[in-house]
């Protein structure tokens, strides 16, 4: 457990600005995170980054 976004970025060695874009990623509506679950396992690259899920983000009508 921790307490916070700093020590969370500390504890895994990330920059605080990382970790609130990792943490972005759970606002997504839980159809687009289903579907990214379930995608099928590649042997390559990711299809899409994190960096191109960002937007969908700021759609926040799910909730």
């Amino acid at each position: 457990m921790v307490n916070n976004r700093a020590e969370l970025a500390r504890r895994y060695d990330l920059s605080r600005a990382r970790v609130t874009q990792i943490l972005m990623l759970l606002q997504l509506a839980p159809e687009i995170q289903e579907h990214i679950l379930n995608m099928p396992k590649s042997t390559g690259r990711f299809p899409f980054s994190e960096r191109r899920l960002r937007p969908l983000t700021m759609f926040n009508d799910h909730h």
